[in-house]
């Protein structure tokens, strides 16, 4: 068995992927055994980070009975960019933050919770503390069709509030001053516009104004309410600390499975030809989602493995996976030197699609799967001199490796990888075929591919091969 020791520093809680597919987002794994697990913020990247969603199946018997999947999350105040302005109430749902209202104490507006006010989630559309120079009646947009204009007065600065070309509201204020525009929501007034005006410049021709602090929040709300349906769960409350989600029927675990648990979140399970029986949950992410990959967080000594870190490869049907990330701290928390950060993997083996060649030694590299040889018991592995690849410094990454027949008409092409196609040609017999590799249209004498002719037919005049073929490779 070989292994792979890499030493260096790492930043290993987040890693940036932009995927160019629908992907997951997978949480930690867990051995599908009775018992009760859970993941939360801090070990499953599909939640909002910082928020308090947690989730906890109670498994028996390959069964989450009726009720047995608890899904929580609680309303949290945050601090506004805009420190001096204080915080607002925010809750995580479904991986993502919305908008509850203000907690007692706001500097910017009254006491308000959504949820016991009926009215549902919201949204944060602009929170940040940075500095805008604006002439007199230069528009600063806003969302959602909102611009503010200021201009001079005498008691003043006149701040103006449109939306589109309609003028909604204006004030007059002294800066330093906020400027608060309220909205009403369900019969009760609260800040939907702040902006903190920090001073002004009269000038000729145009004065000048700094802003230095927006918040806004949306005027649209999704409802949220007791018995709404979300994937295989239902809301079970709704109040003015959080929401809950239970399970009103029972969920199969049995091999296989990919479920959607809750809309977007799905739980999987290995399938029954692996060795051991495991599950996760993931969320689906868009192909235009730009995401964090992120681990579980930890402070200290912590190893990082496919369990526990969605970056890393990780094949449930057949329990493989070796990568580890490995950190050693002092007692100070630094990171000690010099191998205060270890990464390590191993090969390990795998079986063919195509069962009949036995297995390969796989091995997993800083997240992606490649061939590190064959087995010495493998097909494939007696026909070379050095079935090692390894041992002579190389990796290969496996761009097919299919166990389904496929039908190639005599004299057509099957198509490969990396530009490559097999040409086959049968005679008259069909008890013979010539393939031959081609390489972007020509005919390639460097790259060999090893095919296993199955079956020949011949239907009327044109003869037909199923072909079987290995993973095929290529040097990175």
């Amino acid at each position: 068995m070989k292994r792979i020791i890499l030493s260096a520093i790492i930043l290993l809680s987040s890693a940036i992927f932009t995927p160019s597919m629908a992907w997951e987002i997978r949480g930690n794994i867990y051995p599908a055994s009775d018992g009760a697990i859970q993941w939360n913020a801090d070990n499953f990247a599909g939640f909002y980070l910082g928020g308090s969603e947690v989730i906890q199946l109670n498994i028996s018997a390959q069964q989450i009975e009726s009720g047995a999947a608890e899904y929580r999350s609680e309303i949290q105040n945050y601090p506004l960019q805009h420190k001096a302005w204080g915080s607002y109430s925010a809750i995580s749902f479904l991986g993502q933050e919305y908008f509850e209202g203000y907690p007692d104490g706001s500097l910017i507006s009254k006491p308000l919770n959504l949820f016991s006010q009926e009215v549902g989630l919201g949204t944060v559309l602009i929170d940040n503390d940075d500095s805008y120079t604006l002439e007199a009646e230069e528009p600063l947009s806003l969302q959602e069709g909102y611009n503010l204009k200021l201009s001079d007065t005498e008691g003043g600065i006149r701040v103006s509030l449109y939306n589109g070309q309609r003028l909604v509201d204006s004030q007059i204020v002294q800066p330093p001053a906020d400027y608060i525009f309220e909205k009403n929501f369900s019969n009760r007034n609260a800040t939907l516009i702040a902006v903190a005006v920090k001073a002004n410049v009269r000038l000729e021709p145009k004065s000048h104004y700094t802003i230095k602090g927006i918040f806004q929040v949306s005027e649209k709300t999704s409802p949220i309410a007791s018995g709404m349906k979300q994937g295989s769960m239902i809301v079970d409350f709704v109040s003015d600390r959080g929401i809950g989600l239970i399970n009103p029927e029972a969920i199969n675990l049995s091999s296989g499975q990919d479920i959607e648990l809750m809309k977007g979140f799905f739980i999987k399970t290995s399938s029954s030809e692996s060795p051991s029986e495991h599950l996760y949950i993931y969320r689906n992410a868009s192909e235009s989602e730009t995401t964090e990959i992120m681990g579980e967080i930890a402070s200290g000594d912590f190893s990082w493995t496919p369990q526990n870190f969605p970056g890393f490869y990780y094949d449930m049907d057949q329990d493989l996976g070796a990568e580890a990330i490995t950190t050693s701290t002092t007692d100070n928390s630094n990171l000690m030197e010099p191998n205060g950060v270890i990464y390590s993997t191993n090969s390990q083996k795998k079986d063919f699609k195509f069962y009949e060649w036995g297995q390969y030694d796989v091995i997993a590299f800083l997240g992606e799967r490649y061939i590190a040889g064959y087995t010495q018991d493998s097909l494939l592995g007696q026909s070379l001199e050095d079935s090692n690849l390894l041992s002579s410094g190389m990796l290969d990454r496996i761009l097919i490796d299919d166990g389904e027949p496929r039908v190639v008409k005599d004299g057509s092409y099957l198509v490969l990888e990396e530009g490559l196609e097999a040409g086959v040609s049968v005679d008259k017999s069909c008890s013979k075929a010539l393939v031959e590799l081609y390489k972007e249209g020509e005919l390639s004498t460097e790259i060999i591919s090893i095919f296993q002719i199955l079956i020949f037919i011949k239907r009327g005049s044109q003869a037909q091969v199923r072909l079987q073929f290995l993973p095929f490779i290529f040097p990175i």
